[in-house]
């Protein structure tokens, strides 16, 4: 269980120890903001690489989401697991399919992936909250689970459990476009209660949005903190 206070840590993972069994907010986007998913097959391709080499590299994926330039995952090490190799192992795969496919050439990520310690319950909530409802409020979806490529219907639909063993090809936990993760996190720090994390995310406004957004890049929030605690973290 994670601290009841309302923190993240962070940095780089090149000048940090990735910690067997904490959780991490993993996240980058497109070379000067350009698109880096182009169409479903190129989502496709990157949810198969990310499943294998999750499995590979014994990492838990906790909540994903991809949006059309950027993308955001919490992940968990597993003993002897190591995040790093995964995020690199996947990056050069598929920006090198990425390229060879539309005739570029040069860097499509901008820059190394970011990394930030999710230290607390409270920032958990809060950071997978933004980053499911990131195609809401970017206009792309009218409901949060109306996106394909994210693992908020874990959270909506009834049948699919907290973490499920049942795959459709060989070791990705996929159901349809669907990969499957671990939210049991998720659900620990609403309360223990999956319906409590989904009227938690059915309460933000695009103010909430936004009001988390500049937290979570920021460290902190103009504002002033108690309204921050007040409106932005109490549930």
């Amino acid at each position: 269980m994670l601290k009841k206070t309302f923190s993240a840590d962070s940095t780089m993972d090149r000048i940090i120890k990735i910690t067997d069994n904490e959780l991490y907010h993993i996240y980058n986007r497109g070379n000067n903001r350009q698109r880096i998913f182009n169409d479903e097959r190129d989502y496709l391709f990157f949810l198969s690489r990310f499943g294998e080499y999750a499995t590979k590299y014994k990492v838990t994926i906790v909540v994903y989401c991809w949006m059309r330039n950027h993308y955001h995952f919490i992940l968990r090490q597993e003993d002897g697991g190591k995040i790093s190799k995964m995020m690199g192992t996947l990056a050069t795969s598929y920006a090198k399919r990425f390229n060879l496919i539309n005739n570029r050439n040069g860097h499509l990520f901008q820059g190394p992936y970011k990394i930030k310690h999710i230290a607390s319950d409270d920032y958990l909530l809060l950071l997978s909250a933004y980053i499911h409802l990131n195609p809401k409020f970017g206009r792309l979806v009218k409901n949060a689970g109306d996106w394909r490529w994210s693992n908020f219907k874990q959270f909506r639909e009834e049948g699919f459990l907290p973490q499920s063993k049942n795959t459709d090809e060989g070791d990705l936990h996929l159901r349809g476009n669907l990969l499957l993760c671990n939210i049991q996190p998720i659900i620990d720090a609403a309360g223990g209660i999956k319906k409590d994390y989904l009227s938690y995310v059915n309460e933000y406004t695009e103010t909430k949005f936004d009001m988390a957004r500049e937290y979570i890049e920021k460290g902190f929030l103009y504002l002033g903190s108690n309204l921050a605690k007040g409106n932005l973290l109490l549930r």
